[in-house]
């Protein structure tokens, strides 16, 4: 997701983090002067040091269905696998806060697993949840919360397309990349100093 960005003297705001991936693929990179604040439902005691680099790294625990003020605003904005849940539950917020927190020159990205549009490919999907829903039943004998985590995991990406045509309201182009035969969805977005 940030593979090709360069982070050294950034800003850097991922919502919804959770158990911090995004930032230990940036450790792997090697940047220096980033500044990473992660935003999430959980407290995170995750330990981060640099030997030769002074990186700020913070995260505050916070509920995005509520607004979020943070200064300084963010060049780098990324939610992973976060975004379905948003959509669902709190997508004014989140878009507020994306908006608010986005610097001129700020780049948003979004990864998210979705259903294809390969009418095999979705049928063969939809096929092995339902068969994963079948054996959570045999095991558990409580299946509502198992069968709702299930069918959360992809989202048509038809339901992106109202948030990205408000980024893009906002004064920012976005992408929409598919990976992994359509089951990844990598959105991008851009807003480009006038």
């Amino acid at each position: 997701m940030l593979s090709n960005l360069e982070l050294t003297n950034k800003k850097i705001l991922d919502l919804m983090c959770g158990n911090q991936q995004l930032l230990s693929l940036m450790k792997i990179k090697e940047s220096c002067g980033f500044e990473y604040l992660g935003i999430d439902l959980i407290s995170c005691n995750y330990s981060y040091s640099s030997k030769n680099c002074k990186n700020s790294v913070r995260f505050i625990r916070h509920n995005l269905k509520l607004p979020f003020l943070h200064n300084p605003k963010s060049d780098i904005i990324t939610c992973s696998y976060g975004l379905k849940i948003a959509i669902h539950s709190f997508e004014k917020n989140f878009l507020q806060t994306i908006i608010n927190q986005a610097n001129q020159n700020c780049t948003i990205s979004f990864v998210e697993f979705c259903l294809p549009e390969n009418r095999m490919l979705k049928s063969l999907l939809k096929l092995y949840l339902e068969l994963l829903i079948f054996i959570c039943s045999l095991l558990q004998s409580n299946i509502k919360p198992s069968i709702k985590k299930l069918k959360s995991i992809l989202v048509d990406k038809s339901k992106f397309d109202k948030i990205i045509k408000q980024l893009e309201l906002a004064g920012f182009e976005c992408t929409v990349q598919e990976k992994v035969f359509g089951l990844l969805c990598l959105i991008r977005c851009e807003r480009k100093e006038n």
